[in-house]
């Protein structure tokens, strides 16, 4: 028994239909790799981006002219410069840490909340 004109083109047509599914997966697993490098290259950037935010800081000099004893930098200087400083790690600071940030990144000295901005002095200043 021959194979008929028929069934011939039949399996081919069968066999085309099974490369072209074939090359569809391939495909589709081709993007999913490269979008999984794509997205492996980001987290390594952003890690690299935080770690260099934190060793980066860019120190800030106030203009409030308010000094206390024996200190060369200016009260406002002191507590912007400590908030920048804090500020990669906002989210791991305790409640004391996260008020010296919002206050200093704002340029606000709280006599209300005094304990967190106590803190950046010593007793005699």
């Amino acid at each position: 028994m021959s194979p008929s004109k028929e069934n011939i083109e039949e399996e081919i047509n069968s066999t085309s239909e099974r490369t072209r599914q074939r090359v569809r997966q391939f495909v589709q697993i081709l993007f999913e790799k490269e979008a999984q490098d794509r997205v492996t290259v980001l987290k390594g950037s952003l890690l690299d981006d935080q770690g260099s935010a934190a060793t980066t800081a860019i120190l800030q000099k106030e203009q409030d002219r308010i000094f206390v004893n024996n200190c060369s930098e200016s009260v406002g200087t002191i507590f912007k410069n400590k908030a920048v400083t804090l500020r990669p790690d906002y989210h791991s600071l305790d409640s004391d840490g996260n008020a010296i940030v919002i206050l200093g990144l704002n340029s606000i000295l709280d006599l209300w909340y005094p304990t967190a901005q106590a803190k950046l002095f010593k007793r005699n200043q």
